[in-house]
């Protein structure tokens, strides 16, 4: 009769199934230690562990020690265990899971190296190789390498926690790679990749060009610029999300972001796997007021831009708003960086801000951000207005009188601080769409 799965539970550690009998496993003396405990069910397994250790905690005697071949599972079994449930603490976000199993494809560099192997084979050395081969001779970036490493490293904690693996060797490469970050072509390697629109003036071009698009735009655009939030979170964002406030200037006006999409999923947890609250400018908050006139006075789980997809934005009206704000090449998730940007040179706590765009930890701000935290120098806070939110900082940025910036982008007046905007007609769009 074959032994059904192990159960869940802490009663059930440190007892595996091997060749139709159930073993007792601990550490010791840097190996494996294998008792076979005779039993063929979970329950009886348990009472005998019970038993054996409290007579061997009572004699002070080692266990039998021995080592099985073929005990211990391959990498990729692990990684699949991964996947599954990454610990007994909680699961991946879905974000993550997606990313993740990128990174353990079956014909992924990662599974091609190591994927047949024991996982406690891996040795730092292993993974050096790895990474001359994959990163540096095929050019990819440091930061790719990385994910890759930390994707081996988690597989390998799983391991430990099951008690598959003695110790985990991407420890031991990070500190080689360290040493070899401190070389000029280490140094240039570790440059921040955000990408920001740095130039407040551009920033203003930009949004009176996405105002004079069209309301939805102005809306997707200002989502991004003003909060930070990822194209997939102002995909799904919903108006129950959304508060107001009792006017422009109440404390009290936020987003709720504990959602975002994925794939066709509008439901799953945003890519740090918790919810946060994002502070509403005032002039995000009057183009969402704009937003819900049009809608009729949606439900809460309306969508905010109803069939809204971030990648035929970026084909469609996103290329339209650069070409009429004669600006270069960017993409619409370079707006989260300006957020950041904007408001670490203004001197907003890094705290702040991190948790804005949530971060796991405002290290990991300070890391992609460190061009624009002042270095040496004490950047003096820019002061705020009374009702005021940081993000209303970005929208003092202006580039010439109204009448002048009007006659650049095609539009009407539009008032950049949030109070009241006129979304006017384009005359472009109006062609375009007769066209």
């Amino acid at each position: 009769m074959p032994i059904r799965k192990r159960p869940r539970g802490a009663e059930y550690r440190c007892l595996i199934e091997h060749r139709g009998s159930i073993w007792y496993r601990r550490q010791g003396s840097g190996e494996r230690v294998l008792t076979d405990t005779g039993c063929v069910t979970w329950t009886e397994a348990v009472q005998w562990k019970r038993a054996y250790e409290t007579r061997q905690a009572a004699s002070g005697r080692p266990a039998t020690r021995r080592r099985l071949p073929g005990a211990v599972p391959k990498f990729s079994e692990v990684a699949e265990l991964y996947l599954e449930r990454p610990s007994r603490l909680g699961e991946l976000s879905e974000n993550t899971v997606r990313d993740k199993r990128s990174f353990l494809r079956p014909e992924g560099p990662i599974m091609l190296a190591f994927g047949n192997r024991p996982v406690d084979s891996i040795t730092a050395r292993d993974l050096e190789d790895w990474w001359a081969r994959e990163v540096v001779d095929r050019g990819r970036s440091a930061s790719h390498g990385r994910n890759s490493i930390n994707t081996v490293s988690l597989v390998v904690q799983r391991a430990m926690a099951e008690g598959w693996a003695d110790e985990n060797p991407v420890p031991a490469f990070r500190e080689m790679l360290r040493g070899a970050s401190k070389t000029k072509a280490g140094r240039a390697e570790a440059e921040s990749k955000a990408n920001p629109i740095e130039r407040p003036e551009d920033v203003a071009r930009l949004v009176e060009a996405a105002l004079a698009e069209d309301l939805r735009s102005a809306v997707a655009v200002l989502l991004l610029l003003d909060t930070g939030m990822r194209v997939g979170e102002a995909e799904a964002l919903t108006w129950g999300q959304v508060v107001f406030g009792s006017d422009e200037d109440a404390g009290s006006r936020f987003l709720v972001i504990d959602r975002a999409r994925v794939g066709r999923d509008y439901s799953a947890r945003p890519k740090s796997g918790r919810a946060r609250r994002v502070q509403l400018s005032r002039r995000l908050r009057a183009a969402l007021l704009r937003q819900r006139e049009t809608q009729w006075n949606p439900g809460p789980d309306a969508q905010v831009l109803p069939k809204f997809h971030g990648g035929n934005f970026r084909g469609r009206q996103w290329r339209r708003i650069l070409a009429r704000a004669r600006l270069g090449h960017w993409a619409p998730k370079d707006l989260r960086d300006t957020f950041a940007s904007h408001l670490l040179t203004r001197g907003i706590n890094p705290a702040y801000v991190s948790r804005q765009l949530g971060h796991a930890d405002w290290s990991v701000t300070a890391r992609h951000y460190a061009r624009w935290t002042g270095g040496n120098y004490y950047i003096e806070p820019e002061l705020l207005q009374p009702g005021e939110v940081p993000a209303d900082l970005l929208a003092r940025f202006s580039v010439t009188s109204p009448e002048q910036a009007c006659a650049e982008t095609g539009a009407l007046a539009i008032d950049l601080h949030g109070r009241g905007p006129a979304f006017a007609v384009d005359p472009i769009s109006e062609e375009r769409k007769r066209a």
